[in-house]
């Protein structure tokens, strides 16, 4: 889905993954099976091509767009004036792909609901790989928090940010990890 769309023109950025999000919580207040069978291969698509596109190093985590311009260096990810990207470098984010993992583990529950139990499994799969590859390489263990990590240096990010809080929405983070977010 792009940041933005013109007559013209369609920007090369996208929108954090939310959609299944959003869907999910239409479908808890108004349940509407059908509606959720329809969307499911779209949802799924989205997902796919953030999982393949938006990898730069191959590591299997992802990286939000870094723009030239200084005061918005990443529109995309919603935090567009962030220190997080003063140094404009390719960094696995970590809200990125907290986003990500979620979308994954909802896709999974969806696949339940409709009738597709090895799409499920896949998902659960690939939920559980990112949750996984956040706690490996976006940790930080001497921060007690989950920080980006910098592609090109292969260094955690120094700068502590609120998106450091968003793997507890996918449940990446074991109790220990939980408690020392919970401390900051």
């Amino acid at each position: 889905v792009a940041h933005m769309m013109g007559p013209h023109d369609v920007s090369r950025i996208t929108q954090p993954p939310i959609l299944a999000l959003g869907v999910r919580l239409v479908h808890e207040v108004s349940p509407a099976p059908d509606w959720v069978a329809a969307l499911y291969p779209k949802l799924c698509a989205y997902v796919e091509w953030d999982l393949a596109h938006r990898d730069s190093d191959g590591a299997g985590l992802v990286e939000w767009a870094i723009e030239g311009d200084p005061h918005c260096r990443s529109g995309e990810s919603g935090m567009d004036n962030s220190p997080r990207f003063d140094s404009a470098t390719q960094l696995d984010a970590v809200d990125f792909n907290a986003f990500l993992a979620h979308e994954c583990e909802i896709l999974g529950d969806f696949a339940d609901e409709t009738g597709r139990p090895d799409e499920a499994r896949r998902w659960r799969e690939r939920h559980a790989r990112l949750c996984d590859l956040m706690n490996q390489r976006l940790w930080s263990s001497e921060a007690g928090f989950y920080v980006d990590y910098d592609v090109e240096k292969q260094a955690h990010s120094p700068v502590l940010a609120s998106s450091g809080f968003l793997p507890l929405l996918c449940g990446a983070p074991d109790a220990a990890r939980a408690a020392r977010l919970a401390a900051h």
